[in-house]
């Protein structure tokens, strides 16, 4: 009773962005496991993927990775579906922050394949749901984005999470206004009993889009309100998975917040330009192609202009261009050259 109450405890804490908590409850369970007398091997698989949870959060990913490959061994060769799915979705999570996009997308549509005549946890779906949400931000599909979301916030279930991926859909189709919006039933306390978690990446997004605002007292006030939220916790992947655009703004901020936290100094010391997008080398299709971008690849390899393309498959010249860029976005490419060179390596193409 002890070691299931400590496990449970330690993924309530983690799920609610408390990792100092977290890592305590689930490292007590873990030892727990080790004496005499205890034999059912769920609480030990809940402890871990708390575990895994806390690292991965605080962006120690080897060691979310050991406790996540703990968390599978003791549930067995047949976990249960929950534990299943759980699993999978944080692996999609450390796929992200390796930046295997494909990956993640992959473990995202093998737990669609799961939920199916299911009806789950109300926290698995919305985790999943927001998990890919994020993945089609990250590739510039903000419709599919939307698609998700907005199937959440007719819920009337919706809660934190949910209401700080829709920010964060708002400020990536230009709209810093209504992210702000959206944001401040969770900022200013209407919404109540808000997570940890979803407060530090709300304030951090709020700073974001105060920044874009051109409000740079309230951009500033947000950071660090963001930033004292997180050190002692030492969340940093809300941080690291801001981009360029939170890295200018702790470079811009970084003299006037009083915080000793080595991350903040990495992040803002670091080089302004983008690195390579993580899908320029993946090997793999991010999301699978429609049957109709199918077609349209076809053509890419020719001479045809995009007029001459849509003609030959009877649609518009705006709904060509539109497959074409899902087409880019799917295979992580930022142009037509670089689209047939990588369709043929997916053998999507014949040489």
């Amino acid at each position: 009773m002890q070691r299931n109450c400590l496990s449970q405890l330690a993924l309530l804490y983690a799920a609610r962005g408390r990792l100092n908590h977290a890592a305590q409850a689930g490292q007590a369970a873990v030892q727990l496991a080790g004496m005499p007398g205890w034999s059912s091997p769920a609480p030990v698989a809940t402890a871990s993927l708390a575990l895994a949870w806390v690292h991965y959060l605080r962006d120690d990913l080897a060691t979310a990775g050991k406790y996540l490959r703990r968390a599978g061994e003791a549930g067995g060769a047949a976990p249960e579906r929950p534990l299943r799915i759980a699993l999978a979705l944080m692996e999609g999570r450390l796929r992200y922050a390796h930046a295997d996009l494909a990956g993640a997308f992959a473990e995202c549509r093998a737990v669609r394949q799961q939920l199916e005549g299911w009806n789950p946890p109300g926290l698995l779906s919305r985790w999943l749901a927001t998990s890919e949400a994020e993945l089609d931000l990250v590739t510039g599909d903000t419709a599919s984005a939307r698609s998700l979301l907005e199937k959440l916030e007719a819920d009337e279930h919706s809660a934190e999470p949910e209401t700080v991926a829709f920010a964060r859909l708002q400020l990536a189709e230009g709209d810093p206004a209504g992210a702000s919006g959206t944001l401040a039933p969770l900022l200013d306390g209407t919404m109540p009993q808000a997570d940890l978690g979803a407060q530090i990446e709300g304030w951090l997004l709020h700073a974001l889009a105060s920044n874009a605002l051109d409000n740079m007292d309230q951009a500033e006030t947000s950071l660090r309100r963001a930033v004292h939220l997180a050190e002692p916790e030492e969340h940093r992947r809300a941080f690291l998975d801001a981009g360029v655009p939170g890295r200018a703004l702790l470079a811009r901020h970084r003299d006037s917040i009083d915080a000793s936290w080595p991350l903040l100094d990495e992040l803002a010391q670091g080089p302004m330009d983008p690195e390579p997008a993580a899908v320029s080398s993946m090997p793999a299709l991010i999301k699978p192609l429609s049957q109709r971008e199918r077609a349209v690849l076809r053509y890419l390899p020719t001479m045809l202009t995009f007029v001459e393309i849509g003609s030959e498959l009877y649609i518009s010249v705006n709904t060509t261009k539109s497959h074409v860029r899902s087409i880019y976005r799917k295979l992580g490419v930022v142009g037509r050259r670089d689209a047939v060179r990588r369709a043929r390596q997916l053998h999507l193409l014949r040489s």
